[in-house]
């Protein structure tokens, strides 16, 4: 979970510092698919992992949001199956 919480937090960091870029956002979707809210309290009421991170982005950079999450990742992100999805729902680009 500590790897979790310090993933979340250089990647928020760092999109909403404004170093990923214009049109980068990010968001975390507990289980049932809903957008969370940070309040900056560790202590959410939950246990188990972050939930899903979506990070939205134009379809130029996701070579470089993909090296964002690498990093932010410690490089766990590599056997995720992370994906660029279009606006379309379609998988542009899967990861190994």
């Amino acid at each position: 979970m500590l790897l979790q919480r310090e993933f979340w937090e250089y990647l928020r960091g760092f999109v909403e510092g404004g170093q990923a870029g214009w049109g980068v956002t990010c968001f975390r979707e507990d289980d049932e698919g809903r957008e969370t809210v940070d309040d900056g309290d560790d202590d959410d009421g939950r246990a188990e992992g972050l939930g899903v991170v979506r990070v939205y982005c134009w379809g130029e950079v996701v070579g470089h949001v993909y090296l964002l999450l690498f990093v932010a990742s410690q490089s766990k992100v590599k056997r995720t199956g992370a994906r660029w999805v279009d606006a379309g729902g379609l998988t542009v680009v899967e990861m190994p």
